[in-house]
């Protein structure tokens, strides 16, 4: 799991799960004063089962809009990065000190 992904997922269950926590209070005052209620029990996994779905949604749709706006560029870009990641893993020795290749200017 990559930081983006961390980072979307959390915020998404905090937000989910404090408005859904709002939500459940004001069915619990049942047009009463409004108090805030915690879900127990049989609510709070309702809830947090709702919270887990809808952060995952989120994270999902977040990445299919960052690929679809990305440029033909930035695509070939990742999926460079992706291939010498891959790379680095299966022969761990590439790690070492990278070569550096002159290419001499011709005026």
């Amino acid at each position: 799991m990559d930081k983006k992904t961390a980072i979307v997922i959390g915020a998404a269950m905090t937000f989910g799960f404090l408005a859904d926590v709002v939500q459940y209070s004001m069915g619990k005052s049942k047009g009463g004063p409004f108090r805030l209620y915690f879900p127990t029990g049989h609510g709070l996994r309702t809830i947090l089962a709702v919270v887990i779905v809808e952060a995952i949604a989120i994270d999902f749709a977040m990445n299919k809009l960052d690929k679809a706006l990305a440029t033909k560029e930035e695509n070939d870009l990742k999926e460079l990065a992706k291939t010498e990641a891959e790379k680095l893993k299966l022969n761990p020795e590439l790690k070492g000190n990278p070569a550096i290749v002159w290419i001499p200017k011709i005026i």
